[in-house]
């Protein structure tokens, strides 16, 4: 990949999740939903990576402070392509492809975004739109293609016409672009739209953008309300479960099984049904962790069973040792 830098769209005030707290900062499974897409971008080796904030921005930069990201305020929240304009004084200098992702976008893979990016250099197109094929696609901008089916324009969803919300390719709000043409569109983008915004989708328009359709729509879903974030936090949680088990972890039912995104558990343990494994816990080798536990941020040796039904928090536990049944441990105990 030739130089990008990224930008990461964390600015909204997400009315629909009905919470006091910013939705990027809700967890899915266990950390915080705008930590996903930040972890991608540490991935792809960016030049820069931005993060726009506005709505609660001190939480979101007290949580993120020492992940070596550049932060922009966005002081008025008037859309996507108000918030993008922001960047660019810090994008000045820079003269290679912009990724722009979203906070709320937390289940897009490392290897969809690389095939966009490489696409997107190797045809040398001034935009490039990672879009999905929904069966609902209320709410999301309709991708609008000509006969040739390449990309006319994108239309929001209070904008679009009758014909136009009946088609299901949509836009999942991921892009890459070209540097030195994204500032310029932007500065010809209006606001003559329902929610008088300065749309970023308004800088698609014909002959100068491509679309690449995502092989998996789950993964590059929006997360606006808790429904969304229930379903995202199942999908996380199987691939969790999927992972541990192909390391060597047996979990006799993973239906019932709940393991946190940071939880590290040693081969040949085995986890009965209905556990709850949370935080930064770690977990040895040859453990037995038998029906009911829940355990969060504690460390557990090797060779240790826990009998059913113990409640472990912030705590130690030597090798070898047997804990329970129904046995709770205070914070702070260590138990060799």
């Amino acid at each position: 990949m030739k130089d990008i830098a990224i930008i990461i769209l964390a600015a909204g005030k997400s009315t629909r999740m009905n919470s006091k707290r910013i939705k990027l900062l809700h967890p899915l499974m266990g950390i915080p939903m705008l930590s996903y897409p930040i972890e991608l971008a540490k991935k792809l080796s960016s030049k820069k990576i931005i993060l726009v904030v506005g709505y609660q921005r001190e939480l979101i930069e007290e949580r993120f402070k020492e992940k070596g990201l550049f932060f922009i305020v966005q002081k008025k929240q008037l859309g996507t392509g108000h918030a993008v304009m922001c960047t660019k004084d810090a994008l000045k200098d820079f003269k290679g492809d912009i990724l722009i992702l979203c906070g709320d976008v937390p289940l897009v893979k490392e290897n969809t975004i690389k095939e966009l990016i490489e696409i997107h250099q190797s045809t040398r197109a001034k935009v490039t739109v990672l879009t999905m094929n929904i069966e609902d696609p209320m709410g999301y901008g309709r991708i609008i293609r000509n006969e040739n089916s390449e990309i006319l324009r994108i239309v929001e969803e209070k904008d679009a016409s009758d014909e136009q919300k009946r088609i299901k390719e949509v836009n999942s709000g991921i892009y890459c672009i070209k540097a030195d043409y994204l500032f310029d569109a932007l500065e010809k983008v209006g606001r003559n739209n329902m929610n008088s915004e300065y749309y970023l989708t308004d800088i698609v328009v014909e002959e100068n953008a491509l679309g690449l359709l995502s092989k998996s729509s789950f993964d590059v879903l929006g997360i606006n309300n808790r429904l969304e974030m229930a379903k995202a936090n199942e999908l996380i949680r199987t691939e969790i479960l999927e992972k541990i088990m192909l390391g060597g972890v047996s979990i006799i039912d993973p239906y019932s099984t709940y393991i946190e995104r940071e939880v590290s558990i040693g081969e040949d343990t085995t986890i009965f049904p209905n556990c709850s494994i949370r935080g930064k816990s770690v977990i040895g080798r040859d453990c037995i962790i038998e029906p009911g536990c829940i355990i969060n941020d504690s460390e557990v040796g090797n060779k240790v069973n826990i009998r059913p039904y113990c409640v472990i928090s912030n705590s130690k536990i030597a090798n070898e040792e047997t804990i329970g049944p129904f046995a709770y441990l205070q914070p702070n105990s260590e138990l060799k």
